[in-house]
């Protein structure tokens, strides 16, 4: 179970790549990692039933999650294409099981191998950031045939608008990578944790994508706050190093492609300030669209019946190119906006309800907890500041 969890997680972290030669989406890594976890789901249920081994998740956690799943489910109710509905239910399904399967499975005993686990692939995510931002030629040639052919219509489109690196987020990874620098006695290995959080912030800067940027800032302040404390050597030097990449960053972005993400925040262009004035609009239609089906939602996948211009509107980029994939750029970008719209408000009392679990939870545990615990902790309110945003 361990192995497959581990490597299903690795296949996850990293972009989607076709595994043998064939395209077909059944055979793309991210397809092997959740077949990995539907046979670690089984496996677990039938130790479980067999061994008559309790669920360790807290009763009230899995009465709020199950809450959370049933509502999803009864969006279907008033879904009129069941193909959109089950694409996004099953990231939900998939979701669940994934909280359940790890709830069993990770320990302390092992909980530091994910973290290498983390490390790595953030290596090779850089790895990837550093060719497609200074050689996309590369990419264009030898990499275009293993990857997964949704993702690189969208890695396409994105580069053409100059956005970089759609879909990797690992400006959360940064408190875990301060811990791994901190806990380290060997100097290569503390190296390679504070490298490794130069590179995500550098490639946050010069992304071209403002989230990213306000994900580094949120985790990077809390984790130098949390680990100052402890080290300050260690905080003062990741510090020093993080504003000098940060201004060769800035500058070569500058020199290369013209702007970055620092320039979207302080000098937005007409059409930067337009995608978020348009954001606030589309939150508001997301409400006038929930008032069709108030209490159990319009059903996952079905927001384009309801709003006809998002099939109308093409979403281009700089050489006006369209992308069907990309639609979801008018959807609200907003969790709970979207869960209201899809699932009604049973679907968003739900899911409040369990978020406000966590956060209670966690609040308490900033307090009394290891580093490591809090430095996972920041990992997640870094990924929801994601979603939220």
């Amino acid at each position: 179970n361990q192995f497959f969890l581990f490597l299903g997680f690795a296949f996850i972290r990293l972009p989607p790549i076709y595994l043998i030669p064939i395209n077909n989406p059944l055979f793309t890594s991210h397809s092997i990692a959740r077949y990995f976890i539907v046979i670690i789901f089984i496996n677990t249920l039938f130790h479980s039933y067999n061994y008559d081994k309790k669920i360790p998740i807290p009763k009230v956690l899995s009465l709020l999650l199950l809450f959370f799943f049933f509502t999803q489910s009864a969006s279907i109710i008033h879904s009129v294409h069941i193909d959109a509905f089950l694409f996004d239910y099953k990231n939900i399904v998939f979701s669940v099981i994934i909280f359940f399967i790890s709830y069993n499975i990770l320990d302390r005993k092992n909980i530091k191998t994910l973290i290498w686990i983390f490390i790595v692939t953030a290596v090779l995510n850089l790895l990837f950031e550093y060719i497609t931002y200074f050689f996309p030629h590369i990419i264009y040639s030898y990499f275009q045939p293993f990857l997964y052919e949704k993702y690189w219509e969208s890695l396409n489109f994105q580069i053409q608008r100059q956005r970089f690196f759609p879909e990797i987020f690992d400006e959360m990874l940064i408190p875990l990578l301060f811990y791994y620098s901190y806990m380290q006695k060997k100097q290569i290995k503390k190296l390679l944790g504070i490298t490794t959080v130069i590179g995500v912030v550098t490639f946050s800067i010069i992304s071209n994508w403002r989230i990213r940027l306000v994900m580094m800032i949120f985790s990077l302040i809390i984790a130098f706050k949390m680990y100052f404390k402890e080290s300050k050597k260690l905080s003062i030097m990741i510090f020093s190093l993080v504003i000098f990449f940060s201004v060769i960053g800035y500058i070569v972005s500058i020199n290369l492609i013209g702007f970055n993400s620092i320039d979207r925040f302080l000098l937005p262009s007409k059409q930067d300030i337009t995608n978020i004035t348009g954001r606030f609009e589309n939150l508001v239609e997301s409400v006038y669209v929930s008032t069709s089906s108030p209490f159990v939602g319009i059903g996952l996948g079905q927001y384009d019946d309801y709003v006809p211009e998002i099939g109308r509107i093409s979403f281009t980029n700089n050489n006006r190119i369209s992308s069907k994939n990309l639609q979801i750029g008018y959807y609200p970008h907003n969790i709970f906006f979207n869960i209201l719209t899809t699932s009604g408000f049973l679907g968003l009392f739900s899911y409040s309800l369990l978020i406000l679990y966590f956060l209670k939870n966690d609040f308490i545990n900033m307090n009394k907890r290891s580093l490591l615990f809090k430095s996972f902790i920041i990992s997640f309110w870094t990924l929801f500041l994601l979603s939220n945003t």
